[in-house]
Parts: C-alpha cells; sequence; structure tokens
C-alpha cells in the first residue's frame, strides 16, 4: 500500500499534480533569452509572470476571437511589463498594440523602458548598453546577453508594435476613459495577491468586480478578458461571464467576456 501511494505521488508530480494545466498552445521550451535582467529589464521586488503561461493565456484569448488580424492588448496593472516584452518578442505577427498601466509611477519607468525594447530604436539602445558592459567588465553574462539581444531584434525584425504606458489607479471611478476609443481586444491582468504586491489605494474585497466595472466602457462583447489571481479568490461579476477557469500552481486565470 505504502508503495503504491508513493507511485501516485510520483505520477502526480511528474504530470505537475491533479490540478495543473494542460498547455494547449505551447511547448516546454527554454524561454532563457526572455531572463529578467539579461536583455530584458529587471526591477528589484517586482514578480515576474511565467512567459509560458503568459504565450499560452494570450494565445487562447486570441483564439476565441476568431480573428487573424493583430490585435491590442491592454494590462490595467502590468507591474514591469516584463511579461508584455516577452509577449511582443513572441507574437510580434499577433499583436498590434500593447496598452498598459499602474499605479505606481516607479514601476512604470521600467515598463516603459521594457517596452520600448520592441521598437528598433529601444533595442539599439539596450545593445549598445550591454556592449558598454562588456568593454567594462568582460563578462561572460553579458557576451551571453548580447547574443540574447541579437536573436530578440532579428524576431521584431519588420514588425512595429505600438505601445503606451500610463500611471492609472483601476479602482478609480472612470479609470479607463482614456482608452475608451482604444479598440481593446484582450485584457489580461495578473491582480497583486502574493507577498511581493498588494493593492494600492483602496482594500475592500470587491477590488477585481470594481475593476471590471470600470472596464465597461472599454470593452465590448467580443473582447477577450484574463484575470490572474489567488485560487482561493472569486472572479464574479454579473456583466460578465466565464469563458474558461485554469489552475495553474498557486494561479488561477479566469477567462471573461461581458454578456
Amino acid at each position: 500500500m505504502q508503495k503504491r501511494k508513493k507511485r501516485i505521488i510520483l505520477l502526480l508530480n511528474q504530470n505537475g499534480g491533479k490540478n495543473s494545466m494542460k498547455y494547449k498552445y505551447t511547448q516546454n521550451d527554454n524561454y532563457g533569452d526572455f531572463a529578467s535582467g539579461k536583455v530584458l529589464y529587471s526591477l528589484p521586488g517586482a514578480s515576474a509572470f511565467p512567459i509560458r503561461l503568459m504565450s499560452e493565456i494570450f494565445q487562447l484569448c486570441y483564439d476565441q476571437l476568431k480573428t487573424k488580424e493583430k490585435v491590442t492588448i491592454f494590462d490595467p496593472c502590468c507591474g514591469s511589463a516584463y511579461h508584455l516584452a516577452a509577449l511582443g518578442f513572441l507574437h510580434p505577427d499577433k499583436i498590434k498594440k500593447i496598452v498598459c498601466s499602474d499605479i505606481n509611477p516607479d514601476i512604470l519607468k521600467s515598463a516603459k523602458k521594457n517596452l520600448s525594447l520592441l521598437t528598433d530604436e529601444g533595442i539599439n539602445i539596450r545593445i549598445s548598453e550591454i556592449n558598454k558592459m562588456i568593454s567594462n567588465y568582460g563578462k561572460d553574462s553579458h557576451r551571453e546577453a548580447l547574443a540574447c539581444a541579437s536573436k530578440l531584434q532579428n524576431l521584431i525584425k519588420g514588425h512595429n508594435i505600438e505601445t503606451l504606458c500610463y500611471h492609472n489607479d483601476i479602482l478609480e471611478y472612470g479609470a479607463f476613459e482614456k482608452l475608451i476609443d482604444a479598440n481593446i481586444d484582450i485584457v489580461f491582468a495578473d491582480t497583486p495577491y502574493s507577498n511581493l504586491e498588494h493593492w494600492q489605494g483602496e482594500t475592500a474585497d470587491d477590488n477585481i468586480f470594481l475593476m471590471l466595472e470600470n472596464m465597461l466602457n472599454i470593452v465590448t462583447h467580443s473582447t477577450v478578458i484574463a484575470i490572474a489571481t489567488d485560487k482561493k479568490q472569486e472572479v464574479e461579476h454579473e456583466k460578465f461571464s466565464r469563458i474558461k477557469k485554469l489552475i495553474v500552481g498557486k494561479r488561477k486565470i479566469t477567462i471573461l467576456r461581458m454578456k
């Protein structure tokens, strides 16, 4: 009996546990080129959303849109936008524009720098910075970063992803008025739920409800919304219906659409 229990535990571990999500769109590839601090800018204390999971969620949402056109993505609590920049490099053929906001003005500086890497000017500036580090320190890690930067530069060659990054409190009334004419196709929000981060401003239990309420002015019935929360937290609003729910470790991803 004891051996059988051990075998069951081993199988669960090999498959990521009984609640692990089965990836449909992405492979378990090496995403080392997107490591925070290598080419993409890092920020101490900022959480980093897993790149493979981000790509999977985006492709799931894109599939729901039933389109082959490039889309506009909005992240209302973007943090350093590390995951958004990586998404731009991975799917430049599907993304027209990335819009993001955050309540923290300091973290937005890193977000703007990361999104700038999706432009010719931004990636060239980063390559110059890395070359300078190679000249000053001669470290192998910097040479590896330069090789990664060249790969990323090739990924976006011929593409022109627009970006907009601005300061915003998503819980304030009229928080998204600036985006009324933005034609948002996909919303992705990795809401604060860990000890690395917390909601700023109001502390009511219905913060996600308030965020969704504020989004009513900028989404349509075709817009697909993905919200990442703690798996114990419920994502509910009477004007939105749930398309899908995914459990990934401590995270729950709820996919919604306006009714």
